[in-house]
């Protein structure tokens, strides 16, 4: 790992831990399935990984790994742009049934209950 950490600090461009995790994670799924696939020796388990620490074949990675973060940020911010003026205006018209219901409950309430109310102010002042 200290060839891709040595490859990462070496770009122009600044490459984040994501990126280099993205690195590595498809360096040891290519080095796992190129050893399963076949009984290597140890021998030939370092020449795969050699190859796959080549300087081109990391770039390929990091290239990789950028359009791969790049798509999944504009599926990201796609989504969140739908879904949020949607949500927006159902949350809008929510809250103002709810503030009609709420209304019509407390004006219902008062009217059904105006002698009650009344008769109740009335004793706190007769005293």
């Amino acid at each position: 790992m200290d060839k891709i950490n040595t490859f990462c600090q070496k770009q122009t461009e600044q490459v984040t831990t994501i990126e280099k995790n993205f690195i590595i994670n498809k360096v040891l799924e290519i080095a796992n399935d190129s050893i399963e696939k076949t009984n290597k020796t140890s021998t030939e388990i370092d020449n795969v990984m050699k190859t796959l620490l080549i300087d081109s074949n990391l770039n390929i990675q990091l290239s990789a790994s950028r359009e791969f973060y790049r798509k999944y940020l504009n599926t990201v911010k796609e989504d969140l742009n739908t879904t949020n003026s949607h949500r927006f205006w159902k949350d809008v018209f929510t809250s103002i049934f709810a503030s009609f219901i709420y209304s019509v409950m407390v004006a219902l309430i008062i009217f059904l209950g105006r002698d009650e109310l009344g008769n109740f102010v009335n004793s706190l002042f007769k005293k």
